[in-house]
């Protein structure tokens, strides 16, 4: 007879706990998060909150601002891809370059600003991808530097998604032969 009581008390004590648990809490993905394919703006560029109100910086000699729309001043950098070798990739930004050792055209985005898709950065010298030639970034890339301060990823679909590489702050890489060619989007992560 305790038994039963006790299993009975036991189920009526449990149920009612049941009814007034309370959902976890789902939280927001972290800022820096860029927003995926389908997002509201179709724009290429994308940024942490705190990028648009950081400080200007200056642009270093051999790279050369480019207006996008939807982008800060000075957040996106070119080199020419006339240069052998680029100049470094300046401080507070990460670049990608077209060949190894920073070799042929350079694209750089400052701290906090990412690019969901490589298609949208023109590049007439780009004729050396493994992956095709379209006249664009887009699949070009053969090494990175990250002076941004911040960690960056490179991937290899735009998106950004599919595969994904961390670039650690500090960094001048040449991709390995596999990744060579492939990056399609880059930004904060």
């Amino acid at each position: 007879m305790r038994s039963t009581i006790f299993r009975i008390a036991t189920t009526a004590l449990a149920a009612s706990l049941s009814a007034c648990a309370v959902e976890p809490e789902v939280a927001e993905p972290p800022a820096i998060v860029p927003p995926g394919p389908g997002a509201a703006t179709d724009q290429p560029i994308w940024a942490v909150p705190e990028a648009e109100s950081a400080t200007l910086v200056s642009i270093p000699e051999g790279w050369t601002s480019a207006h996008v729309t939807g982008a800060a001043d000075n957040a996106v950098i070119l080199t020419s891809a006339a240069v052998p070798r680029a100049p470094a990739c300046p401080t507070g930004f990460a670049c990608l370059f077209q060949n190894s050792n920073r070799g042929g055209f350079g694209y750089g985005l400052r701290s906090g600003f990412g690019n969901r898709n490589l298609l949208s950065v023109r590049c007439g010298s780009c004729t050396n991808g493994i992956h095709g030639n379209n006249g664009t970034f887009n699949d070009q890339m053969s090494s990175w530097e990250n002076r941004s301060g911040r960690r960056y990823c490179w991937y290899f679909d735009v998106g950004p998604s599919g595969e994904t590489h961390p670039m650690a702050n500090g960094q001048l890489i040449n991709v390995l032969p596999r990744e060579n060619d492939r990056a399609s989007a880059f930004g904060p992560c």
